[in-house]
């Protein structure tokens, strides 16, 4: 065989990503904790992204997200949250992923965007939130809904699917293991990452595209310090109080910010009902639905992602430079 022909009948080769758009460096948060941030420059950018990404994620898993907000013109600002990537962890057993209470991370969060991000912002700020991160820009919109001009959030975690366990259920376990001493536990069926079960594609609930799937868990595969397994009792009490606080009309009606709440159709992570109503209760809020889509809709198939990128521009659009469709 020569040249680049490929045999008769082989599957084209896998996309290959870019280069590493990132410059990695760290901040010390409150408590001394060290964390890593990434920042992608822009010459000339006409805004700044501050990308909150979500459970268990790092840096490199949003190459290809970072570079596409730079072609849109932003310069782009992400932190790894405590508990995950390469920042400090709070448990001896590194894997188990673990928050107190989201006023931690939150707390991270300002004091970085206070000593890193508004200083070296141009231009209009906007959140991009996936899934948990999308929790905590809800809380910090609610906090100062004057620091970001808007916020495009995939999948917000404002409720978890608990099946099989009725959600009361749910809520009061965890509250009781915390309680008995047993928030660093492991919940019920959780355990250290295993590849042979994460990284097997098949019946995987994030995306159905199978080379993005892979290029995740290649990052865990290149740096096993980057692995996070399942979630304790007290990450989980501690999400279930964020949510309660934060899903009552009183409440997000004071989120002034123009919001765009991008719902997968096809995912069993989140109900779909109370990304529904997020957006519906939100006084600027907007709603986008993929009904194919699973979870982690920027890690889609790309039909798919064309169509969330559509739908990201013409909010930004309409948003940001008051433009028509």
């Amino acid at each position: 065989m020569t040249g680049d022909k490929q045999p008769q009948g082989a599957p084209p080769p896998a996309p290959q990503p870019g280069p590493c758009p990132w410059t990695f460096e760290w901040f010390r948060g409150p408590g001394r904790v060290r964390l890593r941030y990434g920042h992608i420059a822009q010459p000339g950018a006409g805004g700044t992204v501050v990308l909150f990404m979500g459970r268990s994620e790092y840096l490199r898993k949003y190459d290809e997200v970072g570079r596409e907000w730079r072609d849109l013109g932003f310069q782009v600002f992400a932190l790894e949250w405590r508990g995950q990537g390469l920042s400090d962890r709070p448990l001896g057993n590194r894997q188990k992923c673990h928050i107190d209470d989201y006023t931690t991370h939150v707390g991270d969060l300002e004091a970085w965007l206070e000593a890193v991000v508004t200083p070296r912002s141009v231009g209009p700020r906007v959140i991009f939130g996936h899934s948990m991160g999308g929790l905590i820009a809800l809380q910090v919109l609610l906090d100062r809904p004057d620091r970001f001009a808007a916020a495009v959030l995939t999948a917000p975690m404002v409720d978890i699917n608990t099946a099989p366990w009725p959600k009361r259920l749910a809520r009061l376990l965890a509250q009781a293991a915390c309680t008995l001493g047993y928030g660093n536990a492991y919940v019920f069926g959780a355990t250290d990452y295993h590849p042979a079960v994460e990284a097997a594609f098949e019946g995987n609930r994030v995306t159905a595209d199978p080379e993005r799937f892979r290029r995740i868990h290649d990052g865990y595969r290149s740096n096993p310090k980057l692995i996070v397994g399942g979630v304790t009792f007290g990450w989980l009490a501690a999400s279930f109080r964020a949510q309660l606080a934060l899903l009552r009309p009183q409440t997000l009606a004071r989120i002034s910010t123009p919001v765009l709440v991008l719902i997968a159709g096809e995912d069993r992570l989140i109900p779909r009902r109370a990304l529904v109503r997020l957006g519906h209760e939100l006084p600027a809020g907007k709603v986008a639905e993929y009904p194919e889509a699973r979870h982690d809709l920027l890690a889609e198939r790309d039909g798919i992602r064309d169509q969330v990128w559509r739908d990201i521009r013409n909010f930004l659009d309409q948003t940001l430079y008051n433009s028509g469709n």
